[in-house]
């Protein structure tokens, strides 16, 4: 009998050390995963305040900033379930899909305008996406036409984060905004345009294009849309005018990176044309006057800046930029034209150019700049040189542009007057 109680006893104390055990064992695990709880709720916690912060920026300038953070969002709950072995809890409202079937371009209702845009150059690349690393659909022609039906941002290219959105057979592509400009009217210069300054100024480049700073490279008459012109004689900040009167449509700030046009004004003139002042040092007063107001009209001579080298130029000039290509567009009195490639009707070398006054012929003349190159020039019916030089004292109704290589300078003098109203 009393080996038996004995034995009950050594039972009932192995078993009630099982019990403690086991219920040692019970307040580890329930405090384990209540420690685990609490770190869960900090990182779902900081990963909540990460995507506020996200969206945030994602409606503001800094959309891939912004992007980065929601991504870090992410990262921050899966890095904690990489840890603990476990997923963040499934969302217990989850939001249905407004649109099961995506179209696989990203072109989320882009605001329609139809336009057609003709392309630059060669190979000009089409991709299923606004990044250079989505796919080529296809490639496009110099000078071929696109439908364009709206802009995304996207990729940075050349300068610009604006894509092009076109219509391509039965899908949609996305161009470059550099790589194509919107085909525009092609109206004259107005009838009583003068030079875009008061006094005498130097005629420092002929028709050439935006984006190609070869200055021998060939180029078709269409296509080179501006002229360039500098203080003669000094490297000065000379005050620009308009050229005739019309309403500013753009009066925009350089984003201090950017090649290209810097601080620029475009006026759409009565006529329907189109003219830009490009590379502005800063804007005159009465301009950041008048964009305060609802109207922008301005007349022939209004003060819209001073010329600058913004847009990363190298000397201070003025690019005056007309919605057409210059060669044979007349202001104040003088013929611009781009010099022609021998025997050819509609191509021309870039930055080489004349102005004219009076009758006109034209004569094979070597180009100073482009060595070894001929060119057919027109000139005014007296002159008699073979060289791309200025003599304004013989031939007054010659001007070539200027160039480095021949220091000869080519004055113009204005008829234009600065006035507001």
């Amino acid at each position: 009998m009393r080996k038996t109680l004995l034995l009950l006893c050594v039972l009932f104390v192995l078993s009630s050390c099982q019990s403690a055990q086991e219920a040692q064992q019970q307040l580890q695990q329930t405090a384990e995963a209540q420690a685990k709880q609490a770190v869960q709720q900090q990182v779902d916690k900081a990963a909540a305040a990460a995507q506020a912060e996200a969206n945030k920026a994602k409606d503001s300038f800094f959309g891939g900033i912004g992007q980065k953070i929601s991504d870090l969002g992410k990262a921050i709950r899966d890095w904690w379930g990489g840890i603990w072995g476990t997923q963040p809890a499934p969302n217990p409202n989850p939001q249905p899909n407004p649109n099961p079937n995506p179209n696989p371009n990203p072109n989320p209702n882009p605001q329609p305008n139809n336009s057609t845009y003709v392309v630059k150059s060669n190979g000009a690349r089409g991709r299923d996406c606004p990044k250079l690393t989505c796919n080529i659909i296809t490639t496009f022609k110099a000078g071929q036409e696109i439908q364009v039906t709206g802009t995304k941002e996207g990729d940075l290219y050349s300068s610009s984060t604006t894509w092009l959105i076109a219509a391509y057979k039965d899908t949609t592509v996305f161009v470059h905004s550099s790589l194509a400009s919107e085909k525009l009217p092609p109206v004259d210069v107005p009838a009583d345009a003068l030079l875009p300054f008061e006094g005498t100024n130097n005629y420092t480049g002929g028709p050439h294009v935006e984006d190609d700073m070869n200055a021998c490279s060939e180029k078709t008459l269409s296509s080179a849309n501006g002229i360039d012109f500098s203080a003669a004689g000094s490297n000065k900040n000379f005050e620009v005018l308009a050229i005739s009167g019309g309403e500013i449509v753009a009066a925009e700030d350089w984003d201090g990176k950017s090649t290209g046009r810097g601080n620029f004004v475009r006026i759409k003139h009565s006529n329907g044309s189109i003219s830009e002042y490009w590379h502005l040092d800063r804007f005159s007063d009465e301009i950041k006057e008048l964009m305060k107001g609802s109207n922008h009209t301005v007349v022939q001579g209004f003060p819209l800046g001073f010329a600058g080298r913004t847009g990363n130029q190298i000397p201070i000039h003025l690019h005056l930029w007309i919605s057409r290509g210059w060669h044979g567009q007349s202001i104040n009195g003088w013929t611009i034209w781009m010099h022609l490639k021998t025997g050819s009707n509609s191509t021309g070398f870039n930055y080489q150019g004349s102005a004219t006054r009076g009758n006109k012929k034209t004569q094979e003349i070597a180009l100073s700049t482009c060595k070894g190159k001929m060119a057919d020039a027109t000139v005014d019916e007296n002159f008699q040189g073979k060289e791309e030089k200025n003599n304004t004292d013989k031939y007054p109704n010659t001007l070539f542009a200027e160039d480095g290589s021949s220091g000869s300078l080519a004055p113009m003098k204005s008829d234009n007057h600065r006035r507001t109203s």
